[in-house]
């Protein structure tokens, strides 16, 4: 199934872009492989290995009629790059052969999700400056250093608004009402003895039935 842009969103949608991180396999030159592709069919499908973008998460920035932003980072180099569909499908064509000759005959190497990227263009590390991670607002270049994640979705700074977190409710313990215990209501008080086995004060006198652990109220 592919998934195409939506029309109808604000700018702020628009300012946000997805970085991913990638990694050159046995050789073969990511970035060049794709760009090969991208100026024989105008387009080529970008396979993202790990761990699988759910569709509600690029839903946050795939909503606006021009094409996303994607970054592509490996190593300190970045890519810049446009992206206007998603498919959570193999496609027939549009893709580097070291797919086939490579990738496709691993099973741990198949794709989860493919990304349309109409272009791929060489840009500075320092882009980023003015990019924010949407979740936590912190700048991207300081998360690259500290997390492991395959893909982030960031936004420019100028733009991000802090998300509204959900006001917890503390749910009240209800009030538990306790009625008053009379001293000669508990059924195993015979005569002024207990008459419980299982209770350390077996066959002696009880005058406090109330507090005790044992009692069983008629």
């Amino acid at each position: 199934m592919v998934t195409t842009k939506k029309e109808g969103e604000s700018r702020i949608q628009r300012t946000k872009a997805l970085l991913l991180r990638y990694s050159d396999f046995h050789g073969y030159d990511t970035i060049e492989e794709h760009k090969a592709v991208i100026h024989s069919f105008g387009y080529c499908w970008f396979g993202k290995f790990g761990k699988k973008i759910s569709s509600k998460y690029l839903s946050q920035f795939m909503g606006d009629s021009t094409s996303c932003m994607v970054f592509l980072y490996t190593a300190g180099v970045l890519h810049k790059g446009q992206m206007n569909a998603v498919s959570y499908e193999r496609p027939i064509n549009g893709y580097p052969e070291y797919y086939d000759d490579f990738l496709y005959k691993k099973e741990d190497f198949i794709p989860q999700v493919f990304l349309r990227l109409t272009s791929i263009e060489s840009v500075a590390l320092d882009t980023l400056e003015q990019y924010v991670v949407v979740s936590s607002g912190k700048p991207i270049l300081y998360d690259l250093k500290k997390t492991i994640s395959s893909f982030i979705i960031i936004q420019d700074r100028d733009d991000w608004v802090p998300p509204v977190k959900k006001r917890r409710v503390v749910k009240e313990k209800p009030v538990q009402r306790v009625n008053p215990v009379n001293t000669n209501s508990c059924v195993y008080r015979k005569g002024g003895s207990c008459t419980n086995r299982r209770c350390i004060n077996f066959s002696y006198e009880c005058d406090r039935p109330s507090s005790c652990a044992k009692q069983k109220l008629e």
